[in-house]
């Protein structure tokens, strides 16, 4: 219920283990494995319906992201001003540690798609070069 009315997006989580010397290893009462796989398996599967909700409602929406570098697809990957994930279509200029101006275009299952609003600031505007050629070592 706190997941539900806070509205996490995300969140971690692990069954409890007791530990040697802690005031938690003589409580009594403990949850069974198969509970506690159950109850950690229910908390992801409402965790995944939150954060697939969320992302989805971003679509269309323009958004501020620093771009962080390439992600594996080629595209720029950085993040929005609420951690969100964003790739973002390559432009044809430079864009790592610049913050830019995108509209998501689509929402994935943990990431968010993206293109540019407006041109990338004046910096920004180096075209992206070849991939370079690695030297070999002596």
């Amino acid at each position: 219920e706190v997941v539900r009315e806070v509205g996490f997006t995300g969140l971690f989580g692990f069954k409890y283990s007791p530990r040697p010397h802690t005031p938690a290893q003589r409580l009594e009462g403990s949850v069974d494995e198969p509970e506690k796989s159950r109850r950690l398996e229910a908390l992801f599967a409402l965790s995944d319906r939150l954060r697939l909700e969320h992302l989805a409602s971003m679509v269309e929406s323009e958004q501020r992201v620093l771009v962080e570098g390439r992600s594996r697809g080629g595209a720029f990957s950085g993040r929005t001003e609420r951690n969100e994930i964003v790739h973002v279509k390559d432009a044809g200029f430079e864009l790592t540690g610049e913050v830019v101006h995108v509209r998501v275009r689509e929402a994935f299952k943990n990431s968010l798609g993206a293109e540019l609003v407006v041109p990338p600031p004046s910096g920004a505007t180096r075209p992206v070069r070849a991939a370079q050629r690695s030297l070999p070592l002596l």
